[in-house]
């Protein structure tokens, strides 16, 4: 009998003790061991890989900023993503100014963008906002397409020169791993604060209920401008590193298709959720790139898995927001028709 209440008992105590531990503490010590990797890993492509996967968590916390906790229906991603690489990499090319300066300019840039897109979001909401966004990704990809003067058109920007950070050139997958978890740490950093701030609740309040918030004396609008602003410049970060991860930027990279992507992330790991993010970044982004022996199967496998967490656990993997599903709240009875309420009457 003392052995069958043994391993519930002690899987209780340790999910108490992990919550017993500070999450700064956690979030520590898992960027601490991924940085310590290199030392026990080798393989570039597995690095490469990692990388990867860290370029698109920071990219997906954007999109979770403005979708998980402010919940507006964005699906530009791939635009801000696009504007922050192509201006870290045509800063370097050009001017050839180093990567931190390039980099603020690009979560500039993308956060201004934002701030320009999140306007009619003040205005309108629901799917005509996410059509607006739509277009918006569709306009800039044809601005990298056709403005050859400055983005060299459908041949892209090849050869972009490699980071250099206090007079060292990062070459390998390794350098640019370290480099990318460095900058998705002060992302999480950022995005935490922000969850745990009043600017974080006031996100909260207007993805719940916009009228209640607004009942409350909160600036929706201005709140929705924040969020696009703070998730567009977010996603700048990312356009920044993969320009010179990959030395190279082209108009193909930033489709609908990578707006998607984002999306399936972000649901996968679960709305408003930072670790959630991070490990659906893990998951869908490991599938397409150790499936690419399979690449024909690649889109069904990642459709099937998301087909499953939206059906299986809507909220997401580590999320505690459920999509919502069209209809009347269940928390509001519905007003009676006069005719069926005067049969009641006369009935009785």
């Amino acid at each position: 009998m003392t052995d069958m209440t043994t391993g519930p008992t002690e899987g209780r105590s340790l999910v108490g003790t992990l919550r017993s531990i500070p999450p700064g503490v956690l979030w520590t010590l898992g960027f601490g061991l991924a940085a310590l990797s290199p030392l026990v890993i080798t393989d570039q492509y597995l690095f490469r890989m990692f990388t990867m996967i860290a370029i698109w968590s920071i990219l997906a916390l954007g999109q979770n900023i403005i979708t998980g906790f402010c919940g507006q229906l964005s699906y530009g991603q791939a635009a801000f993503y696009g504007i922050g690489a192509y201006t870290s990499a045509l800063l370097t090319i050009h001017l050839g100014l180093p990567f931190p300066i390039t980099l603020i300019c690009a979560v500039a840039l993308s956060a201004a963008f934002g701030l320009l897109i999140g306007y009619p979001a003040t205005r309108i909401g629901g799917d005509y906002l996410f059509l607006v966004t739509i277009g918006f990704a569709e306009i800039c990809r044809l601005v990298f397409l056709n403005w050859d003067s400055v983005t060299n058109g459908a041949v892209g920007l090849p050869n972009i020169p490699p980071i250099s950070l206090f007079g060292h050139q990062l070459w390998t997958n390794q350098e640019y791993f370290l480099l990318s978890l460095a900058l998705l740490a002060v992302v999480v950093a950022i995005t935490n604060r922000i969850s745990a701030s009043d600017i974080g609740r006031c996100f909260l309040a207007v993805r719940e209920d916009e009228i209640a918030a607004r009942a409350v004396g909160i600036n929706v609008a201005r709140y929705k401008l924040l969020a696009f602003g703070l998730g567009a410049g977010i996603s700048g970060v990312a356009g920044a590193i993969v320009a010179h991860f990959l030395s190279y930027v082209g108009p193909d990279m930033f489709t609908n298709w990578e707006s998607t992507l984002v999306f399936a992330i972000v649901l996968v790991g679960g709305l408003g959720s930072v670790p959630g993010t991070i490990l659906g970044a893990a998951v869908i982004i490991g599938i397409f790139e150790s499936a690419r022996g399979i690449s024909d199967y690649r889109l069904y496998i990642a459709g099937g898995l998301l087909l499953f967490v939206v059906l299986v656990r809507p909220q997401g993997l580590l999320g505690a927001v459920k999509l919502r599903r069209p209809g009347p709240s269940p928390a509001v009875d519905p007003e009676p028709e006069p005719e069926k309420e005067m049969e009641k009457t006369h009935g009785a």
